[in-house]
């Protein structure tokens, strides 16, 4: 896995406070999902269950 730094970071916030102001005006989340998504990412994660926990 590639290390992330300062500057991974702070687009990952200048993104998410973006999206977020387009989410307050009202923008579709459907709209949202299909321009920031990323079709290679899992839509699930498998969790193991231990049943005897």
């Amino acid at each position: 896995m590639p290390e992330m730094t300062e500057a991974d970071i702070q687009t990952a916030r200048d993104t998410a406070s973006m999206v977020l102001e387009q989410v307050k005006n009202g923008e579709p989340m459907e709209i949202l999902f299909a321009r920031y998504s990323d079709e290679q990412a899992p839509d699930t994660i498998p969790v193991p269950f231990d049943p005897k926990r």
